[in-house]
């Protein structure tokens, strides 16, 4: 079962990382001891899915050079949990 961000063990909460925030650039997505199907969705504003990928190590980078300065949200399926939050682009 999937539950929401609110509801999010704190061990979880702690187990994810996520910087620069504002980027301007790349940011890193750290996360400790991914498990087989962890994974993110990057979106913009409207919805649309910018890019994702597979959290097969501890820390992915996401680059965000190419995408135009504005709001995007991250969504982090973690440990059979979403983890999401709000990432600026300058």
């Amino acid at each position: 079962e999937i539950t929401s961000t609110k509801d999010l063990s704190e061990s979880v909460k702690s187990a994810i990382q996520m910087y620069p925030n504002p980027t301007a650039g790349k940011m890193f997505l750290v996360v400790n001891k991914p498990q087989s199907g962890d994974n993110y969705i990057l979106y913009n504003i409207n919805g649309e899915k910018i890019q994702s990928g597979i959290m097969n190590s501890e820390r992915v980078t996401i680059d965000l050079s190419d995408d135009v300065p504005g709001l995007y949200f991250l969504v982090v399926y973690f440990h059979n949990q979403i983890y999401r939050e709000k990432v600026i682009k300058q």
